[in-house]
């Protein structure tokens, strides 16, 4: 009995000191980006891995790649068909093989501008549609019959959500 308690005390105290070096918040945040991501399983129905960092958090799965609180263009993927935009702050970002979106703010309205054109130079300028209202300003266009951009700015808020969607064979026979 004796043994069993200067154990469990030992055991404490390794536990305490450990602690006290900061282990503690990253044994937390390990368990509940475990607890989290074995969540996110049970509703997808697929395994998926889940990185959680002080920048933000990505999800990948067979689908492809989710990051939310990322502030770099993502790389692979769908998102390879268009230029990357440079300007303002990414705050989330979805990327898969065909299809991504990505939120950037503080953009100005003459950065969406400039955008669209280096897009126009990159071959989307077919089946164009744009629009211009109170809400804010868009931009959609396919570069072959099936890579299709869309680009939408928000003035007020200062912000864009720029998208590109890839057609598979796959996916043109649901």
């Amino acid at each position: 009995m004796l043994k069993k308690v200067t154990a469990l005390l030992l055991s404490l105290i390794m536990v305490l000191s450990l602690c006290s070096c900061g282990i503690k918040e990253k044994v937390g945040e390990k368990i509940g980006e475990q607890v989290v991501e074995s969540a996110l399983e049970k509703v997808t129905g697929e395994e998926l891995e889940l990185d959680m960092d002080e920048e933000g958090a990505t999800i990948k799965g067979s689908d492809g790649e989710f990051s939310f609180g990322n502030t770099d263009w993502p790389e692979g993927g769908a998102i390879e068909a268009i230029p990357a935009f440079k300007k303002g702050t990414i705050t989330s970002a979805i990327n898969s093989e065909t299809a991504s979106l990505i939120t950037v703010e503080e953009v100005k309205e003459n950065d969406f501008k400039e955008y669209v054109e280096e897009l126009k130079f990159e071959g989307f300028v077919n089946n164009v549609t744009q629009h211009s209202g109170e809400l804010g300003l868009g931009y959609y266009a396919n570069s072959d019959e099936n890579t299709r951009v869309s680009v939408t700015y928000y003035p007020e808020e200062e912000m864009m959500n720029i998208g590109v969607e890839i057609k598979t064979e796959s996916a043109g026979e649901n």
